[in-house]
């Protein structure tokens, strides 16, 4: 629910939210890297790149191996 809560926050403009979703979603579930993956897709989107990049190392070392593909294609785009 919080990453569609924090998905719409960013769909709808309010950037700061969707990252305060998100953060709360880590500190809440630290090991799981859905809430670095999201945090770093809108960083990455409003021009924080270095922030971003931090995330997606997150996400990409509490990944399955499966998805490791997918943190990939969001830190590249």
């Amino acid at each position: 629910v919080d990453l569609l809560l924090g998905k719409a926050y960013s769909d709808w403009g309010h950037i700061s939210d969707a990252v305060t979703v998100y953060d709360n979603l880590i500190a809440e579930h630290p090991e799981d890297f859905r809430g670095y993956l999201a945090k770093g897709a809108i960083l990455k989107q409003n021009g924080k790149a270095g922030d971003a990049e931090r995330m997606f190392i997150q996400a990409k070392f509490f990944a399955p191996e499966a998805a490791k593909a997918l943190v990939d294609i969001y830190a590249q785009r």
